[in-house]
């Protein structure tokens, strides 16, 4: 009753529905040359490496690289501006750079329409010359859940529209126009390959349902029974034969557990320690690499012996600027924490840390390899705790 009530009432919405398939259909017919526009562009930039072209001239050679695709010039551009693109720049044709690759897809999938998702990642699978990405799957969980949003009009509500709130029209985001379909199908047929699409889909999200209910009610099922205090029949023996008075022993003093990391009376915590040294691994790439950016080390590093190593003159990014070299990190994690002093004023913590870089220069590439453990201290700046200094165990 619910596929008939769909077929006569919203046909025009269900062929709506499949258009937004097709879309995605059509970006992967012309892959080809999205990644071809992508490797031009990362020539380009390979080019410019000894200067870093500005998001203007960037935004200048995608106008005239895509000029045979204005409906993609404006999220192009607005990609290139972009500081997670610049981020980029120094894995131009190297094969790398997915991971930075996959963190501008998902900044940008807040604003425009899975098509364009799609096709922007082939430019960047040109420009870094990789493969792969999370695009894809983004679209194709976005189309699911308005599948999934579909409900009978007897309810009363509407689907909800589909496209992303965007300044570009998602409806005309495409990079080849197919060509409409020659069919002498009758609308009969349609409608009945229609509505078994629809139904095969009811059907999935009833088995796909009914496999979390089975599986949350195994969970359940499969918690033990808390464990009791005392029986009934114990309390029953207890109250038939009571026990002789006895004199009451004061009661020994349950041993005290230190647990600084966990529970701090002050000063930073183990954990967060740990998580602030995460940040600064993480952020490494884009200090010591363009745009060198001293605001993302004013967040984490406090007014120290780090902080003038960073920005003294001569210091470690004046230096790279001055010598037109930059570092790159494959790999830069913590293993494990070898100890933690809690202080009030200046805590401490030892970790174990591997860092793959390597440092690009006139001369040519020198890569890195090692696992060290260093001392991190910190300081309380503002309110917020941060980096003083960190030196090789």
């Amino acid at each position: 009753m619910w596929a008939r009530n769909l077929k006569s009432n919203r046909n025009i919405d269900f062929e709506q529905q499949v258009s937004k398939f097709q879309k995605i259909a059509v970006v992967s017919a012309d892959r080809a040359h999205l990644r071809r526009l992508g490797s031009e562009l990362g020539e380009y930039a390979q080019r410019h490496r000894g200067a870093l072209p500005s998001p203007g001239t960037l935004q200048g050679a995608v106008a005239d690289l895509a000029a045979n695709l204005p409906d993609l010039q404006a999220p192009l551009r607005d990609l290139v501006s972009r500081q997670t693109f610049a981020a980029l720049i120094p894995y131009a044709r190297s094969g790398a750079g997915s991971i930075q690759r996959d963190a501008l897809i998902q900044e940008i999938s807040r604003v425009y329409h899975p098509s364009v998702l799609v096709a922007v990642e082939e430019i960047l699978n040109g420009f870094l010359d990789a493969s792969g990405g999370i695009a894809l799957s983004l679209s194709q969980t976005e189309l699911t859940n308005e599948l999934q949003s579909f409900r009978d009009p007897s309810e009363g509500t509407s689907s909800r529209q589909y496209y992303s709130e965007s300044p570009v029209k998602a409806s005309s985001i495409s990079v080849s126009q197919p060509k409409p379909a020659q069919t002498s199908i009758s609308s009969n047929t349609t409608n009945q390959a229609n509505n078994g699409l629809v139904s095969s889909l009811i059907a999935l999200v009833g088995v796909l349902t009914g496999v979390l209910v089975i599986t949350l009610t195994w969970l359940i099922m499969s918690r033990g029974p808390r464990q009791q205090i005392s029986t009934p029949a114990s309390l029953q023996a207890e109250q038939a034969n009571p026990p002789k008075s006895t004199p009451k022993q004061p009661p020994q003093p349950e041993p005290e557990i230190n647990t600084p990391e966990e529970i701090p009376t002050s000063g930073i915590s183990q954990s967060e320690a740990r998580s602030l040294i995460d940040r600064w691994l993480t952020v490494k790439q884009q200090i010591f690499a363009p745009p060198f950016d001293t605001n993302l080390a004013d967040q984490l590093v406090a007014a120290g012996p780090l902080w003038t190593d960073l920005t003294k003159p001569g210091g470690s990014i004046q230096w790279l600027q001055n010598n037109n070299s930059y570092y790159t990190y494959s790999t830069a994690k913590v293993n494990d924490v070898i100890s933690f002093t809690p202080s009030e004023s200046m805590p401490s913590i030892v970790v174990s840390v591997t860092e793959d870089s390597v440092l690009h220069s006139p001369k040519g590439s020198t890569p890195s390899s090692n696992t060290n453990n260093w001392v991190y201290t910190f300081k309380q700046e503002g309110g917020s705790w941060k980096l003083w200094d960190y030196r090789k165990q």
